[in-house]
């Protein structure tokens, strides 16, 4: 049975990116990485807030000052 170069070749480029995907869990514990995330999701939510905010503010000073 012949081999397929390129499965062999996949292979070895898999398993080292596979592996990086759990640098976090090595370098961070569990508690810094639940830290983490939570600060992430916490200034992504606020950056939302903000804009969303920021768009009705626009539209009401709009109409209530038409051109």
């Amino acid at each position: 049975m012949t081999r397929n170069p390129s499965l062999t070749d996949q292979e070895r480029l898999s398993e080292p990116l596979w592996g990086l995907v759990e640098v976090p869990n090595y370098v961070t514990s569990v508690k810094a990485a639940v830290s983490i995330w939570t600060f992430v999701t916490v200034a992504l939510t606020a950056l939302l807030l903000f804009v969303v905010v920021g768009g009705f503010y626009r539209t009401r000073r709009t109409a209530a000052n038409p051109a």
